[in-house]
């Protein structure tokens, strides 16, 4: 699944990088975002030949390396210079029909980076793939206009895929149990966002009551995962279990379904353990400065909703756009 061709020269280019970027003082640090501050952003104005490929290192102090794409200032470098152990990025390979896919993390009800993100993206509406992460509620304050806009989208689009994230995952269990310690993470989560958006109480979240029919059934048909064959898309986390046909028995459905609320609600993946699955998991959930990139798995969550860059994920380019 890694192709570990021309190392040596991806590590020269890559110190390179390190030395231009550290040399105009515009180093930042990719960990995950905890104070809510982002670091300073710069301007896409670096010379041609350092618009390269992705180059990704899985150690203790993981060094990223972003295409730079668009117009607008943000930063796209994590730089570690002493680092001694690089791996190149996963093979992504061109399928016959040329297509792409474009992968987007967490939304939370920012409408304004949505639309502009959506205009922004070279994307196919009848040939490419779109795929969404989850979390399209909560936290801001445009969540209904969110669905609206997903929704016409998915009008016009031919292959488009709306994943499940945790936020969604709480919202229909309260809906279907009306239990109060549920409702509680949900006003912890910031759904009283949500509920100003469509001008209701929180106690019609119940039922989905509060919802137009059409964003009900949005809500009821998001799927868990999309796979491919080089990656799995999925919202935070992913279980080799869920690659096994299952048995249409209603324990297996209460099984598979406990399993995937449990794995929506994961941080594992900001951990180092490898996934020791044989394709790349595309997920968000976890919200970083910048695109988390390793070997095995790709992070987009870039914190829209905390004021940071909402970002989409092109594939199999490796190319990451921002609004």
């Amino acid at each position: 699944m890694i192709k570990n061709n021309n190392v040596a020269l991806r590590v020269q280019k890559c110190r390179e990088i390190s030395l231009e970027i550290q040399r105009r003082g515009v180093a930042q640090s990719g960990r995950a975002h905890r104070s809510g501050r982002w670091g300073r952003r710069f301007k896409s104005s670096l010379p041609d030949h350092f618009h390269t490929e992705g180059i990704a290192k899985n150690c203790r102090n993981p060094l990223y390396y972003f295409q730079i794409v668009g117009k607008n200032w943000y930063s796209v470098l994590s730089l570690f210079p002493k680092a001694e152990h690089f791996y190149t990025m996963p093979t992504l390979m061109e399928n016959s029909t040329g297509s792409k896919i474009f992968a987007i993390g967490d939304i939370h009800g920012c409408n304004d980076k949505l639309v502009t993100l959506l205009k922004r993206l070279p994307f196919d509406k009848t040939r490419d793939t779109i795929i969404f992460l989850g979390d399209y509620l909560n936290r801001g304050r445009e969540s209904r206009k969110v669905i609206d806009t997903l929704l016409e989208l998915e009008k016009e689009c031919r292959n488009i895929i709306f994943l499940r994230g945790n936020h969604e995952q709480e919202l229909l269990s309260y809906s279907e149990t009306g239990d109060v310690e549920t409702l509680r993470l949900l006003r912890k989560i910031g759904v009283d966002a949500t509920t100003e958006s469509y001008n209701v109480s929180a106690r019609r979240l119940q039922g989905l009551a509060c919802f137009p029919p059409e964003h009900q059934q949005f809500l009821l048909n998001l799927q868990f995962c999309h796979i491919t064959d080089d990656y799995i898309f999925t919202h935070a986390d992913f279980h080799e279990e869920l690659l096994i046909p299952p048995q249409k028995t209603t324990d297996t459905a209460a099984y598979c379904y406990n399993m995937e609320a449990r794995l929506l609600s994961s941080r594992r993946l900001i951990e180092k353990q490898p996934t020791n699955l044989d394709r790349v998991i595309v997920f968000g959930h976890i919200p970083f400065e910048l695109p988390l990139v390793t070997p095995d798995r790709i992070g987009i969550d870039t914190g829209a909703v905390y004021g940071n860059v909402l970002t989409a994920l092109e594939l199999p380019t490796m190319c990451f756009h921002h609004a």
